[in-house]
């Protein structure tokens, strides 16, 4: 099974509720490191696991922090991706191999840097008439 290991994208994007808004670090976090209340730490910390960690086939070269994006958990059914960006590195997920893999097997993907959000219907899929996000940021 996949750990973080050096990985705290994941410490930084996501709005965490009481904590910390989104696009800015943790105060528990020590970047490259963990968290320092790791077993104190928050539900929602302790039930996200990005993509990279949760599928076993994606390779470690994919570790969000080396393409400085992350693949988020949740309602995707593997049809839509939601694809969280840190704002340090917004082109990161252009010509990105996992964003085009997804596109080649007809995914839609939802792209997020910062507040800006880029819809990518999959390829061979037609693009919705009407797009609504339900996205916590």
């Amino acid at each position: 099974m996949k750990q973080c290991g050096e990985c705290t994208l994941c410490c930084k994007i996501p709005k965490i509720a009481g904590l910390k808004p989104s696009d800015q670090w943790c105060k528990n976090c020590i970047i490259g490191k963990g968290c320092a209340i790791y077993d104190h730490r928050p539900k929602v910390c302790q039930d996200f696991a990005c993509r990279w960690l949760s599928d076993q086939d994606m390779p470690d070269a994919y570790r969000p922090d080396r393409v400085h994006f992350y693949v988020a958990p949740g309602n995707d059914s593997d049809e839509v991706f939601r694809v969280r960006v840190d704002t340090d590195y917004p082109e990161a997920w252009k010509d990105s191999p996992i964003v085009e893999a997804f596109l080649n097997q007809g995914k839609h993907v939802v792209v997020s840097v910062g507040w800006q959000i880029t819809f990518l219907a999959g390829r061979g899929r037609p693009t919705p008439e009407k797009l609504v996000l339900e996205w916590i940021l």
